[in-house]
């Protein structure tokens, strides 16, 4: 059983910045985040939310997120700072005022044990991005990741899948997504931009993130 949470800890943290990748699935998001996050002032917690809703993921180390030595690192500072576990923190829509908290922990955590100031998000959901971008005390940059509708239908055919279901799910996620982006500070990204020229097309993410671009983005 977790101790109660520090919130005196917690309410005195400052946010890292958090760019949060908003697509939908087979869009491009693992490439857009390894190119960000392949600079070397940030760090990538991938698609974190999935410590809520598949537990026994597996990090890009390959190994359970639970043994990965990074994020064992990561847990041991949200336990001593905080009195919580990651298992513990609620990171999809719930109480705003836990949510916050959480987030908050988990991102000085990972700025902690990293020591970069930009951490990537590609958790990719609106559910998630919205209470992250109203939060007063979470320096969140969306990015809007677009990819033409017949290239994401086809990955998903390529599985198996039912083209109209996941066409259905493309309109209404695109739809929604820039009802809720167009008034607020965002990055609106093409992912066949992305692919098609590469090198300038992080020159001015990164410009936009703060960041100057680094080679090494297309190194890894």
């Amino acid at each position: 059983m977790s101790q109660p949470e520090d919130t005196a800890s917690i309410s005195s943290i400052k946010s890292p910045r958090i760019v949060f990748i908003r697509s939908t699935g087979h869009s491009g998001s693992t490439l857009l985040d390894m190119l960000i996050s392949s600079h070397p002032d940030v760090v990538s917690v991938g698609e974190v939310v999935r410590f809520n809703t598949a537990p026994n993921t597996k990090c890009t180390c390959r190994r359970s997120v639970w043994e990965c030595p990074f994020w064992r690192a990561v847990e041991e500072v949200v336990r001593a700072r905080f009195a919580l576990r990651l298992s513990d923190l609620r990171l999809t829509r719930d109480d705003p005022g836990t949510f916050e908290r959480h987030n908050l922990a988990l991102f000085d955590a990972v700025r902690e044990v990293s020591g970069k100031q930009v951490i990537v998000d590609s958790s990719k959901r609106l559910d998630r991005l919205i209470p992250l971008s109203e939060s007063d005390r979470l320096d969140v940059l969306p990015i809007h990741l677009i990819r033409k509708p017949h290239g994401v239908v086809y990955s998903h055919v390529k599985r198996g899948r039912d083209w109209s279901t996941y066409a259905e799910k493309y309109a209404k996620g695109l739809v929604m997504t820039k009802e809720y982006l167009d008034h607020r500070s965002h990055i609106k990204l093409a992912y066949d931009h992305l692919v098609a020229d590469p090198t300038r097309t992080l020159m001015r993410i990164m410009h936009e993130i703060g960041l100057e671009y680094h080679p090494d983005q297309l190194a890894w």
